[in-house]
């Protein structure tokens, strides 16, 4: 590889250095429209996608001594987790130009991901590089762990920023895809996957590569690359004269499929117009499918492409980002649960409903009933079924009288429910609700049927001699013998002689003239004086007289 160095220089410098444009780093931290939201709350009970949008936040985050840059969607939400890339930029480049070179600024909207694009350590001569294989690109054997360094910057990412720790990819050019390579072999089982573009792994992949993981790799690669041979070359030490030989792009892909148990041959899966001009299906699609593991092994191969193509507007990221990201499945509401199982996929307070009634288990007072789902009033009754669903002693009115039947002393009589005196007769119904011993009052006196001497009578309700006749009508009510005196002399009509006649009432002789005026109440055959002595003293006044 060195005897390229002077021409790889020319060719990244054109690409990786750009226009002499200041990488402004963290003097983009913050927002662009004035701030970063850290806001996880939902204030409405409905739910739903974020909709993310080109207010861009930035936040500088740093591990040991070296910081670098990460870039988010407007409208990011920290609780609501979306995936990481990583762009790691070609030797001698930087972080910004790097991303900016494969399009990944626009992609973090158009592919809603975050970004993180940190810079390389400088070298002796002003180069900034990774320390990835023995090939590339470390040439001062300068002390630097990469590795570490950058997979703390995700933990940051995924602690603090909302980064999915599932959905973490790195995509790298030239050193920054051999830094990728270096990456899944060290940290696999972290990583989903990556794109390598012009990049290549260890030579000894077998020795050299630990088995970590089994994440997606895509290497990108063109066949007119004279800085990272497409078939493999070597990397020439001018200090020591040694030779590092690194695999070409076949090769590179070859291991992975070997170790991910894909079939042995790539089978050519479709083509790509990646790079400008358009109208070309430039790119050949060729994967070795069917990997035990689960993951996906592929290269692309641009046909006659360069070490640094000019590629279409978005169609870098666009495509390679996505493949990438195969078996990933976000947690859209960052509950914890992937969005194929999650029932409730915006919502991050539910996530099953066991019953499929619509009402997650969590909010769900009968999650395993369809018909019920919630309990206002704590009864273990379900609403839906509960005759009062607000009162906590109560749940069935059968006669619907609006009163439950565990308070409703009459529960199958629709017209009473209370029984104040406990006689067994509704108050609605009882006559007097109050008097456990009467309850009818048929002539409405105001007098119980039980009490009342007279139940029918509304005038009469006691008879204290019991002679049959009500006390207001009777005449004598404390003599049980009478009840009437027709000519009111006090004598009851049942003892009086002459009931009619108010002067008499005892006829003691049996004549028919009473007692008062019968000269001889005694004597049944007179009851009237002789007219003879009334005569015989008028004719002796008259004689006198005379």
């Amino acid at each position: 590889m060195r005897q390229h160095l002077s021409l790889a220089l020319v060719l990244l410098s054109s690409i990786a250095l750009g226009p002499s444009f200041v990488d402004a780093g963290p003097a983009l931290l913050g927002s662009e429209d004035g701030g970063m939201s850290t806001d996880s709350s939902n204030e409405s009970e409905e739910y739903g996608p974020i909709e993310y949008d080109d207010h861009f936040q930035y936040a500088g985050i740093e591990v040991g001594n070296r910081s670098a840059t990460l870039m988010m969607p407007g409208g990011h939400d920290y609780s609501r987790p979306l995936p990481l890339v990583v762009s790691l930029h070609g030797y001698s480049s930087s972080g910004y130009w790097g991303a900016w070179y494969v399009d990944l600024f626009d992609s973090v909207l158009d592919n809603e991901h975050l970004l993180l694009y940190p810079d390389g350590t400088m070298n002796p001569i002003g180069n900034r590089f990774w320390n990835a294989t023995a090939a590339c690109c470390n040439y001062w054997e300068q002390d630097v762990d990469d590795v570490s360094w950058l997979m703390g910057l995700v933990d940051l990412a995924i602690d603090s920023y909302g980064a999915d720790p599932d959905g973490v990819v790195f995509v790298g050019h030239s050193n920054g895809g051999f830094m990728s390579h270096r990456l899944v072999c060290e940290q696999g089982d972290r990583i989903r996957g990556i794109v390598s573009l012009a990049g290549s792994t260890y030579d000894d992949f077998d020795d050299a590569c630990d088995d970590t993981g089994r994440p997606n790799i895509l290497q990108v690669h063109g066949t007119y690359d004279w800085v990272i041979y497409y078939g493999g070359g070597y990397d020439y030490d001018w200090d020591d004269g040694a030779a590092h030989y690194y695999p070409g792009a076949e090769s590179t892909v070859g291991s992975w499929a070997n170790r991910s148990g894909c079939d042995s041959n790539y089978t050519q899966t479709g083509h790509l117009d990646l790079v400008s001009p358009s109208g070309t299906n430039d790119t050949d699609m060729l994967e070795h499918l069917n990997c035990t593991d689960g993951n996906r092994v592929a290269l692309w191969r641009i046909n006659e492409g360069s070490h640094s193509p000019v590629f279409r507007d978005g169609e870098f990221p666009n495509k390679t980002v996505p493949w990438a990201l195969s078996g990933f499945v976000r947690d859209s509401d960052g509950d914890g649960v992937r969005d194929d199982l999650d029932q409730f996929v915006y919502n991050p307070n539910e996530w099953n409903d066991t019953d499929s009634d619509g009402v997650g288990d969590n909010s769900d007072a009968f999650p395993e009933d369809p018909s019920e789902w919630m309990d206002t009033d704590g009864d273990g009754v379900g609403d839906n079924s509960d005759a009062l669903p607000e009162d906590p002693s109560e749940w069935e009115d059968w006669d619907g009288d609006g009163v439950g039947d565990n308070s409703d002393a009459f529960p199958r009589m629709p017209g009473e429910w209370n029984d104040t005196d406990g006689d067994g007769v509704g108050d609605n119904s009882d006559a007097f609700p109050e008097d456990p011993s009467e309850w009818e009052d048929t002539d409405g006196d105001g007098v119980g049927d039980n009490l009342d001497a007279f139940p029918e009578n509304g005038g009469e309700s006691s008879d204290y001699d019991q002679d049959g006749h009500g006390d207001n009508a009777d005449a004598f009510p404390e003599d049980p013998s009478e009840w009437s005196d027709s000519d009111g002399d006090g004598v009851g009509d049942n003892s009086d002689a002459f009931p009619l006649d108010p002067e008499e009432w005892d006829d003691t002789d049996g004549d028919g003239v009473g007692d008062e005026a019968d000269f001889y109440p005694e004597d049944p055959s007179k009851s009237e004086r002789s007219l003879l002595f009334p005569s015989l003293a008028i004719l002796t006044g008259l004689v006198v007289i005379a």
